[in-house]
């Protein structure tokens, strides 16, 4: 999985992503209000929606604080969003 985009004029361009969630269950219209928090962060963990099987809040590592699946950084840096 790649995040971020190319542009070969000039290198990668800058992208962000706070953190990273994949559930286990669908989610309804309510989930998604809940999750969006009206555009304001806020840790899913306590989002209270069933099913939360991977999440990456991508602080300082990428590992997996859920599942147990963590991932390899590669040519990429953390910075505060």
């Amino acid at each position: 999985m790649r995040f971020g985009g190319h542009n070969p004029s000039s290198g990668f361009s800058k992208y962000g992503i706070r953190d990273f969630a994949i559930f286990s269950t669908q989610l309804d219209s309510d989930n998604a209000s809940t999750l969006y928090n009206s555009g304001n962060f806020m840790d899913v963990r306590v989002a209270g929606i069933n099913g939360l099987a991977v999440y990456y809040p991508f602080n300082e590592h990428v590992r997996d604080i859920v599942g147990g699946h963590d991932l390899t950084l590669t040519g990429g840096t953390f910075t505060a969003l």
